[in-house]
């Protein structure tokens, strides 16, 4: 059986700017494996969820710019975002 999933408690949105090099590095690695499919899953994934969707909306975002994200056991979810160049 699959563990449950947390339920999210807390969003947060940080740019991929704003990471360690190195963790930049992890973050595009891991985005790159994933491809454009696992990218649409994610942002649809997003915008399926109003808590997670207002909170971009907050910070004048939307799921289009969401890279990657992290949610942890304790519900706290972590959005990588990057801007459009």
């Amino acid at each position: 059986a699959q563990p449950a999933v947390p339920s999210i408690q807390s969003v947060s949105i940080v740019d991929i700017t704003e990471l360690p090099k190195d963790t930049q590095t992890q973050v595009n690695q891991i985005v790159a494996q994933r491809g454009d499919a696992g990218l649409q899953t994610l942002r649809k994934s997003i915008d399926a969820t109003p808590k997670v969707k207002s909170a971009l909306e907050a910070k004048g975002m939307s799921s289009a710019q969401v890279i990657a994200a992290s949610l942890q056991p304790n519900g706290a979810l972590t959005l990588i975002t990057k801007k459009a160049s």
